[in-house]
């Protein structure tokens, strides 16, 4: 009788690249399979990548991959601790028992997502929302100098790292008065005094000024591009000792316009005023600030003003 041997040549072709070790290991392309599955060479899978070239002694995967998981939400979704190295550290540590994930290398860094953003206050241009809960703690290099704040709240600090907290932009730019873009203080001598009016006072000499912040040509300090925040305004002032009762006010202006005394001093005839005080007030950028002194008794004479500018917080 004769046989038909054709499907049996067909099951041999088909197993011929294929080896079963007795250990139950299958390899692909190699007689020695090391593992569950060896494969010497490249491979696709998924439907979509039939036909398509895989690079060399590497895998294209159509679908999403699970690492510690059986059901992946990502294109990559793995279940445990994960730690990136690039060999330059030897011999290689263990991620630490606290740690998520763990970048390792000698001469490379870790780059946030390049993101212009427009104003501190919106999440846009990024996807999704700002008010969702999964939104809070994400992290950006924001591209655009010209960021803008209509938030004191959220100032905008130009180009840097920024992390939404649910709200708004916060720069992760260092504050402090060691870190402040503003950090001075300036005196003069004396002046006479106007009743009922607010005289500009007219600096002569500097204390120290970091960033050379202030003008005393013109006894104005104007906000840098990055220095938009809390400021700190410590004032004293002296007058010299009259046969009049006394009473005045150091007066803080922003933008040619009253914002609020920074001290308010008296005397009794025959002494002179001797008083000091402190505020803090939110700057945005460009605001022009002045110091200006109100007398309410006419023939005052200003002996010192000290005023102290710093940047607390941005």
């Amino acid at each position: 009788m004769k046989k038909n041997i054709f499907p049996l040549l067909i099951v041999v072709f088909a197993f011929s690249n294929l080896a079963f070790a007795q250990t139950g290991n299958v390899g692909i392309g190699t007689d020695t399979p090391s593992s569950k599955l060896s494969v010497n060479g490249n491979h696709s899978v998924g439907s979509g990548y039939t036909g398509v070239a895989d690079p060399a002694n590497g895998a294209i995967i159509e679908g999403n991959v699970g690492i510690g998981t059986s059901s992946p939400n990502t294109k990559l979704d793995v279940s445990g601790q994960t730690k990136i190295s690039d060999g330059t550290i030897t011999p290689a540590t263990s991620p630490a028992a606290g740690s998520l994930v763990e970048l390792e290398s000698n001469n490379k860094g870790l780059r946030m997502p390049q993101i212009a953003l427009t104003t501190t206050t919106t999440w846009a241009p990024l996807q999704g929302l700002g008010t969702a809960l999964s939104s809070r703690g994400m992290s950006v290099y924001n591209t655009n100098a010209a960021i803008t704040s209509s938030n004191t709240a959220y100032p905008a600090n130009g180009v840097g790292e920024y992390y939404w907290d649910g709200i708004g932009w916060s720069s992760k730019s260092s504050t402090g008065t060691q870190n402040a873009e503003v950090l001075f203080s300036v005196r003069g001598g004396n002046q006479a005094a106007v009743d009922g009016s607010y005289v500009l006072y007219n600096f002569t000499a500097k204390n120290y000024d970091k960033n050379n912040s202030f003008n005393l040509a013109n006894d104005t300090f104007t906000v840098p591009a990055k220095g938009a925040g809390f400021y700190q305004i410590n004032g004293f002032l002296v007058t010299t000792a009259e046969a009049i009762t006394q009473g005045g006010y150091l007066s803080l202006f922003i933008n040619g316009v009253f914002s609020r005394y920074i001290t308010v001093g008296n005397a009794g005839a025959g002494a002179g005023i001797a008083a000091s005080g402190t505020i803090a007030v939110p700057l945005a950028v460009n605001d022009t600030v002045s110091i200006r002194y109100l007398a309410n008794t006419a023939g005052q004479t200003i002996s010192n003003i000290t005023v102290d500018i710093y940047q607390l917080s941005k």
